[in-house]
């Protein structure tokens, strides 16, 4: 049992001994200096009497061992013992004091968890203010998921985590089936919409559908209208390509631009006119010819072809000739505004013009400005309706493109003209008050292509 030739330090005993040491230290009634010299040769003891004691369950006040039943229980004997009431005493004593500590650290926690919430209630103010992120329209979506994922909490308590009542909650729900079935109804009929016009944006959309809402009783705003088709995947991204249709470098003779600042104040005032390619799925460009009213943005004439040749064209300007009335003085001063691509300027095409008493004019530079009504047009054709579709040939394009410009002409509305359709404004008999809803932040180029008149 003396180890202290060998273990001066103590750390070495067992269990056993530890309890035997221990015992004798009580029994004996001398120091514990003197019992660990006894046991290790050392005179300083440093306290590793007293954590023995506490680490094996006895009373460090005194000198009374309090049982421990873990470390104790091979000692433990099958006979029933006498229990002393001054061990009973310490041991509620121990136990009343761990059940203090237990509280302080359960209040000090509670209190950090406060704070923490706090915190975060912080943080959700602040990102809805600088962030504008609805985030606290996602409590009740939680109190749901939580209700789902722990059924023993009651819903008046997850309701008081949020700060709301129970009645809110069940509004609420009643509130999300109604929207839930106005956003599937409003999908439907996008979609059907959407079905024609492909690729028509989200305020052509919300122009579209008015009617539909107004019949249904459903409110809903523009920003709404965006929110909803993005949750579902129904925006639409554009793709800005552009490939050069306009040989402007020949020998004909070219026009001045008769339309600056001009602004019509009706239809079959100003033609603008212009060439677009068109890729279809065998890989081959179709080249589509269009003749735009200025004034109500109708397509007045339009034509397909395989080839960029002068006729083509031309096809395109008869169909426009043939809607005027009857006789080349039944209508206004007209104006066929063009770019000055070798199509326009040849001699055929310049002579039907001129047979009907039509002013020609021309772009002065490569600024898109110049032809914007019809550069605009050519994209809508395209990126909302053509690109959208598969075709193999010739036969399948000129079908394809009568249908489209239909829907163009009848069912899609143009903020230039107020949101009317071209048609509305074209075959009215009075004058149609028209407000353009769109801005222009494009700066106007002055590169002159060929700034000498011929």
């Amino acid at each position: 049992m003396d180890r202290k030739n060998n273990h001066k330090s103590g750390r070495y005993y067992s269990i056993e001994e530890r309890h035997k040491i221990i015992q004798e230290y009580i029994s004996r009634q001398c120091t514990k200096a003197e019992i660990w010299e006894k046991y290790t040769g050392q005179k300083q003891e440093h306290g590793n009497l007293l954590k023995w004691m506490r680490q094996l369950g006895y009373n460090t006040g005194n000198r009374t061992k309090r049982p421990n039943i873990v470390s104790n229980l091979h000692d433990m004997p099958h006979k029933k013992k006498k229990v002393d009431s001054s061990d009973l005493v310490d041991e509620q004593l121990f136990e009343n004091l761990q059940l203090k500590k237990r509280i302080v650290e359960l209040e000090r926690q509670l209190k950090d968890a406060e704070l923490k919430a706090i915190a975060f209630s912080t943080m959700v103010d602040i990102a809805e203010k600088e962030f504008k992120i609805p985030i606290k329209k996602a409590q009740y979506q939680t109190i749901e998921a939580m209700k789902n994922n722990f059924g023993h909490i009651g819903l008046a308590k997850l309701c008081g985590w949020f700060g709301i009542s129970r009645q809110a909650y069940y509004q609420n729900n009643w509130e999300g089936i109604s929207s839930t079935l106005e956003e599937e109804i409003i999908i439907k009929q996008i979609k059907f919409i959407r079905n024609k016009h492909r690729k028509i944006g989200t305020r052509k959309l919300y122009e579209m559908i008015q009617p539909f809402l107004l019949e249904h009783q459903i409110k809903m705003g523009r920003d709404a209208l965006f929110n909803m088709l993005a949750d579902n995947h129904l925006l639409i991204r554009k793709r800005k390509r552009r490939i050069q249709t306009t040989n402007s470098y020949h020998w004909l003779r070219k026009y001045p631009n008769l339309i600056k600042n001009l602004v019509p104040t009706s239809c079959n005032q100003l033609w603008v006119s212009d060439i677009t390619y068109w890729k279809i799925s065998t890989g081959e460009h179709l080249y589509i010819s269009l003749i735009t009213d200025a004034y109500s943005h109708k397509i007045v004439g339009y034509h397909v072809a395989q080839t960029l040749e002068t006729v083509e064209s031309t096809y395109a300007l008869k169909m426009a000739l043939s809607g005027l009335m009857v006789g080349p003085e039944s209508h206004f001063q007209l104006t066929h505004h063009s770019d000055r691509g070798i199509q326009y300027c040849s001699h055929n095409y310049v002579k039907l013009l001129q047979d009907n008493n039509i002013q020609i004019s021309m772009t002065e530079n490569g600024d898109p400005l110049e032809n914007a009504i019809a550069e605009r047009v050519n994209g809508i054709i395209k990126e909302e309706y053509l690109e959208t579709y598969e075709i193999e040939d010739i036969k399948e394009a000129r079908e394809l493109l009568k249908n489209v410009i239909g829907l163009y002409n009848e069912e899609r509305p143009h903020m230039s003209i107020g949101n009317l359709t071209p048609n509305q404004i074209h075959q009215s008999n009075k004058p149609i008050k028209t407000n353009k809803l769109w801005k222009n932040y494009y700066s106007k180029q002055t590169t002159f292509v060929n700034p000498i008149q011929d």
